[in-house]
């Protein structure tokens, strides 16, 4: 079972360490230096401050932190937000495609959007081949959108819209019916999900869902 819970200070230390190993990932998710324990604390707490984000931790059983994933830019009025996700610990099985698509499912059916993009460096091949495999489609490309080794690089620009979204989720029903019925029920007997702005209290700490 995966699950996303409110990104938290419990999660600081293992998002810092893993950002601190691997240049790799800092290259993929366009993180240009390294930070320290108190610039990660003050990086975090000014996005918690941002009423139009939501950022989870990425949780696979009840305690293991795999990665982090979550909207941005959320804009009500215009029906659309920006989905990021990196997944760091227990790779290869399958837990980036649910977290993703949990956020999905929180995108279009909670939260009524019509949009969700995001933008992939094109020195990440696979994780533009990982997108694509979930439904999202090229919109473009985004010239000189960051800097990579001091030089320039370009950014895909992908985007899935709701109607795309609820046709491969009748096709999960279609391959696996016990998987969703599982989920439904799962759903229907947890607290019914809440608006962004009420998702802060006691509570409204975590989302879970059985994908």
């Amino acid at each position: 079972m995966v699950k996303l819970v409110r990104l938290g200070e419990e999660h600081l230390e293992s998002t810092r360490r893993w950002l601190t190993a691997s240049p790799r990932l800092r290259e993929q998710i366009d993180c240009l230096a390294a930070p320290s324990s108190a610039e990660n604390e003050a990086y975090w707490r000014s996005k918690w401050a941002d009423k139009a984000r939501e950022d989870y931790a990425i949780i696979d059983g009840d305690v293991v932190h795999v990665g982090n994933c979550g909207l941005s830019d959320i804009d009500p009025k215009r029906q659309k937000a920006q989905l990021w996700i990196y997944v760091v610990e227990r790779q290869g099985r399958g837990l980036g495609s649910r977290a993703v698509q949990l956020l999905l499912a929180r995108a279009f059916d909670d939260l009524k959007l019509e949009r969700v993009y995001l933008r992939v460096l094109i020195t990440n091949p696979r994780a533009h081949a990982f997108y694509r495999r979930l439904g999202f489609v090229d919109e473009g490309c985004l010239r000189h959108d960051s800097v990579t080794n001091d030089k320039f690089v370009d950014a895909f620009l992908l985007s899935i819209l709701s109607d795309k979204f609820r046709l491969i989720s009748r096709r999960r029903w279609v391959s696996d019916p016990v998987r969703m019925i599982c989920e439904i029920i799962h759903r229907n007997g947890s607290r019914k999900a809440q608006p962004a702005e009420r998702l802060q209290g006691p509570e409204a700490e975590r989302f879970t869902k059985i994908i």
